[in-house]
Order: structure tokens, then C-alpha cells, then sequence
């Protein structure tokens, strides 16, 4: 018999007002004002920058749910790239052989 004990795993996050990127467009979408140029231009290059960031690390860090759900916005258009839904890797669990 093999008993873990559980692990309470709290995460703590940024405040962003303008909610994910599917949020914000379909905000947008449904107040008639399309996004300019500018913006697109402007968020895919913060995307871009994270993600050499991210898989210029040693290791490299693949996030693998790159979506309009896991990129949020604040207030100022600055883009920070989050997780969704959280999956943590454990590489040493507390377990004991019973």
C-alpha cells in the first residue's frame, strides 16, 4: 500500500482588468469598435517576446495551451501570458510505503 499526503497548492495572481484576450474581444466585438493595427501589432509582439523567454530557458519552457484563453490583458495593453488550468508537475511526492 502506497499512502501521499496531499499537498494544498495555493496560487497567487496578478490582478488583470481587462480579463483573458477572448473576453476583451468579444467585449469589443459586441460594442462595434474594431482594434486597430496598432494594437494587434503590439500584443502579438508581447506574445512573441514571452514565449523566447519561456523556451529560452534552460530547460525550455513549452507552455502547451498557447490560447486567446490563457493571454491576459490589463488595463494599459500590457499582455501577460497565463495558464488557464493549472497542471503542476511534482517531481518528489512525500509518499511512504506502507
Amino acid at each position: 500500500m502506497i499512502f501521499c499526503e496531499k499537498s494544498t497548492i495555493i496560487f497567487i495572481t496578478e490582478y488583470m482588468s481587462s480579463g483573458s484576450m477572448s473576453a476583451f474581444l468579444q467585449r469589443t466585438r459586441k460594442a462595434g469598435s474594431p482594434l486597430s493595427i496598432k494594437a494587434w501589432k503590439k500584443w502579438t509582439t508581447q506574445i512573441l517576446s514571452a514565449l523566447n523567454y519561456l523556451h529560452s530557458s534552460d530547460p525550455p519552457i513549452i507552455h502547451g495551451n498557447l490560447t486567446c484563453n490563457t493571454v491576459f490583458i490589463q488595463q494599459n495593453g500590457l499582455i501577460k501570458i497565463g495558464c488557464g488550468n493549472l497542471t503542476v508537475c511534482m517531481t518528489s511526492l512525500t509518499c511512504s510505503m506502507h
